[in-house]
């Protein structure tokens, strides 16, 4: 297995996701290595049941399997692509008024987990409890779209690619992780 290269112009990425087995949230920080000061931020939501592949696991598994396959696939790619130092993800959360999306949550951490082992074996995702991304930002730990918005345009050093404003709900989110995961990254004994 080839291990990813993750330095480059003395700029390092920090990678945050917000999972869901149809839309996972995609947020990327780049940090200058020498101040450790971001960037540039940027977001994209990746659409699993627009993802072609894995017809044939379809028509034996179902569809969730399919977009589980297709979702590692596509993150292994993501992450060669932007070669981060640091995965972070929401963990999954049980909701009672949708306790069904438990176990998809879990189901589509292992999509991550097994996509950042194809990308290197010494990168682990870390999971990230709801809560805390938001209060890492700045914001209530219940907070919803907007106020996570609000808390990120607040952030000194947030650059922006697409506006946070005309991000969906999933790539807001996943830029909450990638901050979180920051801020952790700045917390790590050789960043202090």
């Amino acid at each position: 297995m080839m291990e990813a290269s993750t330095t480059w112009n003395n700029r390092v990425c920090i990678m945050g996701i917000d999972p869901g087995s149809t839309t996972l949230g995609v947020g990327v920080i780049t940090i200058n290595t020498e101040t450790d000061a971001i960037v540039s931020t940027e977001a994209f939501t990746l659409h699993a049941d627009k993802i072609s592949g894995y017809t044939g696991l379809e028509e034996s598994h179902g569809d969730r399997i399919r977009r589980l396959a297709v979702l590692t696939d596509t993150l292994e790619d993501v992450f060669f692509r932007y070669n981060p130092v640091m995965i972070g993800s929401e963990s999954p959360f049980y909701n009672r008024f949708r306790p069904n999306a438990y176990g998809v949550l879990v189901e589509t951490i292992g999509a991550i987990r097994a996509a950042a082992m194809r990308y290197s074996s010494t990168i682990v995702p870390r999971m990230i409890d709801p809560p805390t991304v938001k209060n890492a930002l700045g914001a209530k730990g219940n907070a919803k779209k907007e106020a996570v918005q609000a808390a990120l345009l607040k952030l000194e050093g947030m650059q922006p690619v697409i506006p946070f404003t005309e991000l969906d709900e999933h790539s807001v989110d996943a830029i909450g992780v990638a901050y979180a995961c920051y801020k952790r990254y700045l917390e790590d004994s050789n960043h202090v």
